[in-house]
């Protein structure tokens, strides 16, 4: 199975024939990232499914690649957006703090828009960021970093 890191959404999901045995290594060539891994390789008395031995190489189509990627830049500038407008009360790990509860696991809390509504629509003594702070944008990029704690 393949994951979104960020939202934790499953992108892709394939029967490799057999059980996964062995090292699984991750490189890019052109920016594109792949995954490679043997399959099918385990002796009998392995756990899981004994199939015919394989190697497998992945890499996400080109307009996963291009979510993927721009779902990281939203990380990134998500993460900059929590320490300007929320880590002074949420903790900077969002470990909570003297006036707000802990963020984290919020992922299995809330799906994605659940959060995102939540930052728009806060319950007092949050502050309300949203319009005026933060735009839509905005407000799913400090959702998205949020949801990696």
């Amino acid at each position: 199975m393949v994951f979104d890191s960020a939202r934790g959404q499953l992108l892709y999901k394939k029967d490799t024939g057999g059980g996964i045995a062995g090292g699984v290594i991750t490189y890019a060539i052109d920016g594109r990232q792949y995954i490679a891994f043997t399959s099918g390789n385990g002796s009998r008395s392995f756990f899981g499914r004994v199939g015919p031995p394989s190697i497998i190489v992945m890499a996400l189509d080109e307009a996963t690649w291009r979510s993927a990627a721009a779902s990281q830049a939203g990380l990134g500038q998500g993460r900059q957006l929590y320490g300007e407008n929320c880590s002074a009360c949420r903790g900077v790990g969002g470990g909570g703090g003297p006036t707000a509860p802990p963020l984290e696991g919020v992922r299995n809390r809330r799906t994605f828009e659940q959060t995102v509504e939540w930052i728009k629509d806060p319950k007092p003594a949050m502050p309300r960021l949203y319009p005026r702070l933060l735009d839509d944008k905005a407000v799913r990029d400090v959702a998205t970093f949020i949801r990696t704690f």
